[in-house]
């Protein structure tokens, strides 16, 4: 979810003393079309992206793994998040926006359930 999350309250600040009567940045995020990222936040800036986007507009690793997996796993274990948000986070989000695209979806999901870390289990 990029820096937004930490600085979200001071843009918001900014855009009432500069234009009170238009949208604030945090509202303007909540689009229904936008999701983000949490490769390489820790778990203090997941749990700031699901407070400012929702658990269900955050995906796992989809900009690629030059941070390596393992730092996001850890940290999505532990961000306080209920286990539902971290599901949605580690595969029910881009399988839901991305699973139609191709037949390899379900096998994606089996070996995301299978794999420690990654399936909550």
């Amino acid at each position: 979810g990029g820096n937004l999350p930490f600085e979200v309250e001071r843009m918001d600040h900014r855009r009432y003393m500069d234009t009170p009567d238009a949208p604030l940045p945090s509202q303007r995020v909540r689009k229904k079309n936008l999701y983000v990222d949490c490769n390489s936040f820790g778990p203090h800036a997941i749990e700031l992206g699901v407070n400012l986007y929702g658990a269900d507009k955050i995906m796992f690793a989809t900009d690629g793994t030059d941070f390596s997996t393992e730092w996001t796993i850890k940290a999505l274990a532990e961000a306080r998040l209920d286990e539902g948000q971290r599901n949605a986070i580690r595969h029910e989000n881009a399988a839901r926006l991305l699973g139609h695209l191709t037949d390899l979806a379900p096998e994606i999901e089996h070996r995301a359930a299978s794999c420690p870390g990654l399936s909550g289990a």
